[in-house]
């Protein structure tokens, strides 16, 4: 008799967590903090076809509000994981294997805590008016100057 039920709550579940990951309304992804052709996110979505879509959504936003894309010749950004927020500078200790090379810090900050931990989700570069190259893990998309992105 508890069979059915305890099924059901699992497939449940699963569906839950399923539209969670794959369901674009189910997320939000927030920008940070841009500059020095960094953009710090949380939340980015965790397939390529919805980090591509947001990669199209919000092109305009990064040229325009965040003046990381120029209107003519060549640009490169790293889109990067905000992980846990600002934390303080570790020391290194090559035995665990931390190194300050794995943090990107940021002297704006007046703060013991203004370090990120880099882990790129994704970079691009390209010429605005030709082509853009998209690279996701060790997969390449090229999206066309009509806004058309393909796999290579």
């Amino acid at each position: 008799m508890r069979k059915p039920v305890v099924f059901l709550t699992i497939i449940a579940a699963v569906i839950i967590i399923a539209l969670y990951y794959f369901w674009p309304p189910f997320y939000k992804t927030e920008i940070k903090r841009t500059g020095d052709g960094v953009v710090l996110v949380k939340d980015l979505p965790s397939s390529d076809k919805l980090r591509l879509q947001w990669w199209k959504e919000n092109r305009q936003l990064l040229e325009k509000d965040h003046a990381l894309i120029p209107h003519q010749g060549y640009f490169s950004l790293s889109v990067m994981d905000f992980g846990k927020g600002y934390e303080k500078l570790p020391s290194e200790d090559f035995i665990s294997g931390i190194s300050q090379d794995d943090y990107l810090c940021f002297d704006s900050i007046k703060s013991e805590s203004n370090c990120v931990k880099k882990n790129e989700l994704m970079s691009i570069m390209g010429d605005v008016t030709k082509k853009t190259f998209i690279y996701i893990g060790n997969k390449e998309y090229i999206q066309l100057s009509d806004g058309t992105i393909k796999r290579e």
